[in-house]
């Protein structure tokens, strides 16, 4: 994943400026082209310099083009950032608590399963900041992000189930990338749950706002997904009531994709070593960023002497 952002995008507007200088540069050619009528051998100075009198200079048109651009999109401070590997990063775990959870496609209950993979992954992590978080109807922080590994693993033991309804998947991503603004280090948001959303503080697109969020903040997402893709009845309401659960992946792989993360599925038991082994590769990615605004300015001094040297030989003005 890349992205090209600018720091102070209201400079770009210079740029409309571009036209304006071709017309100039036309006009003032023609005003030479007319300074030169009074010449009329052209030929002898055309044997003299080696070359025409009076030249459209689209050279020099096209390399102060160039500079003008380059100057301008360096004063907007333009940020590229693109994945790569942090050595450190500080995440926030976040665990499903919904009711859906309940299902037992997976073991005693899906809810079971993510906590012990939650617990997994925290062992593969060394002196990192971790903070914790759970949700249902409401999202629930239990850490902010800390190095007491200890202590974060012994919460996830002790979670217990929302008994409120909805799961506000959307305000979950946005909470976590909250606890994780102030970091300066990678920052990673590693998901466990089965994907579905049925309520949040949005009215519209509440999965594609939160996402959007996290995107903005350069907040990656892992997703594990604990779930069989397929409707299972959901564990802590009676069978006559007849109420399933399905996974979504389609919440799942939408959250990892665009933020740049990994979507792991976990259907089975079995897979639970794999996704975990998985994810401890994946979770060390980031999205650094380059800040190009030096570049671009050396880039346009260069052109600006070439354009000197030329003006100054090949196009230097006979008197």
């Amino acid at each position: 994943m890349t992205t090209l952002t600018f720091a102070q995008p209201e400079f770009l507007f210079l740029l409309i400026a571009l036209p304006m200088l071709i017309v100039t540069h036309i006009y003032l050619f023609r005003f030479t082209k007319r300074k030169g009528m009074h010449f009329s051998n052209f030929d002898t100075l055309k044997r003299v310099t080696g070359k025409n009198a009076i030249t459209r200079n689209i050279l020099l048109l096209i390399i102060r083009l160039f500079t003008f651009a380059l100057i301008v999109v360096a004063l907007a401070q333009p940020v590229y950032f693109y994945e790569g590997q942090a050595r450190t990063t500080d995440y926030v775990i976040v665990i499903d608590a919904s009711g859906t959870m309940t299902t037992t496609d997976l073991g005693p209950m899906r809810f079971e399963v993510a906590k012990d993979l939650a617990i997994d992954f925290v062992d593969t992590l060394d002196n990192a900041n971790v903070g914790l978080v759970s949700y249902a109807g409401l999202v629930t922080i239990h850490h902010t992000p800390t190095t007491d590994l200890e202590a974060v693993k012994q919460s996830i033991r002790e979670m217990q189930l929302q008994r409120l309804s909805g799961t506000d998947l959307a305000s979950a991503m946005i909470t976590s990338s909250n606890l994780l603004l102030a970091s300066e280090e990678g920052k990673a948001v590693v998901f466990f749950t089965d994907g579905g959303l049925t309520v949040s503080g949005f009215a519209t697109n509440p999965l594609m706002r939160g996402t959007a969020y996290a995107v903005e903040n350069r907040v990656v997402v892992h997703t594990v997904g604990i779930g069989r893709d397929q409707e299972t009845l959901v564990g802590f309401l009676p069978e006559t009531y007849n109420l399933t659960a399905q996974y979504n992946e389609e919440n799942l792989r939408y959250m990892a994709e665009q933020t740049g993360g990994e979507y792991i599925h976990v259907p089975t038991l079995d897979a639970a070593p794999a996704a975990i082994n998985r994810l401890s590769a994946e979770s060390q990615s980031k999205l650094l960023e380059r800040q190009l605004s030096f570049s671009l300015i050396i880039i346009a001094l260069v052109l600006l002497f070439i354009e000197w040297g030329l003006i100054n030989t090949r196009f230097r003005i006979i008197p």
